[in-house]
């Protein structure tokens, strides 16, 4: 498993690198990296490791001990295939793409392996502004910490692919485009799904609210 031994001086912790010269300098970390530089691999593992892990576990909330192995696999897999990146997109829009996908083959194991009793990962509920404020259960009507677990179910109980768009909008505040490269879907496709997503998602609370 790729476990770095020391940490690193690096640009900004658990931040993607859009100051005036991020992308100079991420260009610098690919080329690095490419170099297979040990001390890269460890800048790269730091930079990300966080937003990663936060990521996979919204997406595993049926097995959340599986987040860390999925991230640690993420990096394997793109420190393996770091010579196949062009540079389109963002470090971090392409290692989420990785991520999901490892993500896709966990649920293809877990299918043929029942999983362990699902579980809510921790949720923002300040990152959902247009989610809370269209539902009876908005933090405004209830204990802020009561509202947070509702909307922790509701996400566990949709589908992934809507877990996974919300997630990336809302709790990764990344743009329609990020989304599309990292999804692999065109970017009507992403608007379409993530309408739906939040319509699904509202519904669950409104229904929630109402069995209460």
């Amino acid at each position: 498993m790729f476990i770095p031994v020391r940490r690193v001086a690096r640009w900004g912790d658990n931040m993607r690198l859009t100051d005036p010269g991020g992308e100079n300098r991420e260009n610098e970390l690919v080329r690095r990296l490419r170099r297979r530089e040990p001390a890269a691999m460890e800048e790269l593992y730091n930079l990300y490791k966080d937003q990663l892990h936060s990521l996979v576990s919204q997406q595993v909330a049926r097995d959340c001990s599986a987040a860390e192995d999925v991230v640690q696999d993420t990096f394997l897999a793109a420190l393996s295939s770091i010579d196949r990146f062009r540079g389109d997109s963002q470090l971090y829009t392409w290692l989420c793409s990785i991520a999901l996908h490892k993500v896709t083959d966990l649920r293809r194991y877990q299918a043929r392996h029942p999983p362990p009793e699902k579980c809510c990962p921790a949720v923002d509920l300040s990152k959902l502004p247009d989610i809370q404020d269209e539902t009876p259960t908005a933090a405004s009507t209830m204990e802020r910490e009561e509202t947070s677990q509702r909307v922790q179910r509701a996400l566990v109980d949709l589908p992934p692919e809507y877990r996974k768009v919300l997630q990336l909008k809302y709790l990764e505040d990344m743009s329609i485009s990020e989304i599309s490269r990292a999804m692999k879907r065109s970017q009507k496709s992403v608007e379409g799904l993530l309408y739906r997503a939040r319509r699904a998602l509202r519904s669950k609370l409104v229904a929630d609210s109402k069995e209460r």
